[in-house]
């Protein structure tokens, strides 16, 4: 027999909040920019290099989402716009969206690394490190901060270009 949830409990995560946690939109945005980046550079289907670029760029793009949100959980509980989302709302906990973005990220990396090749690899971790490390930080600190978030945002088209070049010169 269980127990009925207490009333002071916090609501169940469900996938639907896992989800939302990996900004599905904006990350198919990341997703994008790297198949831009890849057909531009190799027009021809390779079918098997082109499903494992998607695969490793989403988990890429959908892990560094929710460590964005793990970071800014208390700043995203003062605004309205982001008061709802999963973290700040008590829907999904901290630690779980801590586990979640950096498995994402760590599987999307191995899966470029392995799969495609170690430069798409790398350009996908400076994405990861700079959107972290200089942007997410940069946007308390820094009016400057949408010009530092186009960093992380020019690496994309990179991780593609890389994947059908395995170089970013012909």
């Amino acid at each position: 027999m269980s127990a009925a949830p207490s009333p002071d409990a916090p609501p169940a995560s469900s996938w639907r909040d896992l989800l939302e946690l990996t900004k599905p939109r904006l990350s198919f945005l990341s997703v994008l920019t790297t198949l831009v980046g890849y057909a531009a550079a190799r027009p021809g289907w390779h079918p098997r290099e082109f499903v494992f670029l998607c695969l490793g760029t989403c988990a890429c793009a959908g892990g560094v989402a929710a460590v964005n949100q793990w970071m800014e959980a208390d700043t995203d509980a003062r605004m309205d716009r982001t008061a709802d989302r999963p973290l700040p709302a008590g829907r999904i906990p901290p630690g779980n969206a801590f586990v979640l973005g950096w498995g994402l990220s760590a599987l999307g990396l191995g899966c470029l690394f392995a799969q495609v090749n170690g430069l798409a690899a790398f350009f996908a971790l400076a994405t990861i490190v700079s959107y972290l490390a200089v942007y997410t930080p940069a946007k308390r600190a820094s009016r400057w901060s949408t010009e530092l978030g186009a960093i992380a945002g020019a690496f994309p088209p990179l991780i593609g270009w890389a994947a059908a070049e395995g170089g970013v010169v012909r």
